[in-house]
């Protein structure tokens, strides 16, 4: 989020700039901007290993490598300063230049341009780089159809889920690769799904499943071989209820 509103602020800022008619009156908030900024990379530049730890207190159960890891903190701070010191002192003094009437307004906003796109791309490729990205022949590598998939996926309707219980069924996504399923994995935790989970399906509880529209269900049999197991009593993805009941408390459930 804020690697997109600053650039959108500095865009903004900028076609300002370029509109107005007296752009001295920019050369004093050009200096106090540049000035504070340019004081607080020179102040981490030099003083920037003395003034943090950089050690934290999970890194105790990485002793054998803490003088390491404070070395390649240091070395990143550094480096990170010095970037943001080279891109600020550049983006400065293109604007100075055109305060000054030395750039036209096509080298400005060329030039702010290549530098902002520049350190987005260059930014986004030090998280997101080459090795994070495969193919998609590779990735699916990772999802080899077995024999129990085959058989369920011979069902052309589509509107049935499935229970895998030979994997950890709420804490793995794989078998969502080929089927709707009732599990899956999700950070949050959604409390009312969460309860259904700990208080019904846990314990094989067969009418939460037929709600559920579980129509098949993966298991491993005695020999240790997976197999499938169709459910008749699947309710469908929509059904008609005989009755309401009003609860007082949701342990009532």
């Amino acid at each position: 989020m804020t690697a997109g509103l600053i650039p959108i602020l500095g865009i903004l800022g900028l076609a300002q700039l370029v509109k107005s008619d007296s752009r001295d009156s920019y050369l004093k908030p050009l200096y106090y901007a540049y000035g504070i900024m340019a004081s607080i990379c020179i102040l981490l530049l030099l003083f920037g290993s003395s003034i943090f730890s950089f050690s934290g207190s999970s890194d105790e159960n990485y002793k054998d490598f803490i003088d390491a890891l404070v070395d390649q903190r240091k070395s990143m701070l550094f480096s990170s300063t010095l970037h943001t010191f080279l891109l600020i002192s550049v983006s400065a003094g293109l604007i100075y230049g055109f305060i000054k009437n030395k750039l036209a307004t096509a080298l400005l906003v060329g030039g702010i341009g290549v530098l902002g796109v520049g350190d987005l791309f260059f930014n986004g490729k030090s998280y997101l780089g080459k090795e994070n990205f495969v193919n998609k022949r590779q990735y699916e590598k990772n999802f080899v159809m077995r024999p129990v998939d085959k058989q369920i996926l011979e069902d052309k309707d589509p509107n049935y889920r499935v229970y895998d219980a030979t994997v950890n069924t709420f804490n793995s996504a794989s078998p969502s690769y080929y089927h709707k399923t009732i599990g899956g994995y999700h950070a949050a935790k959604l409390q009312r799904y969460q309860d259904i989970i700990d208080r019904h399906i846990s314990k094989n509880n067969q009418k939460v499943l037929n709600m559920l529209n579980t129509k098949y269900i993966i298991f491993k049999g005695n020999d240790d071989k997976e197999s499938v197991q169709r459910n008749p009593a699947a309710l469908g993805n929509a059904w008609f209820v005989n009755k309401l009941y009003s609860l007082k408390m949701q342990m009532q459930k």
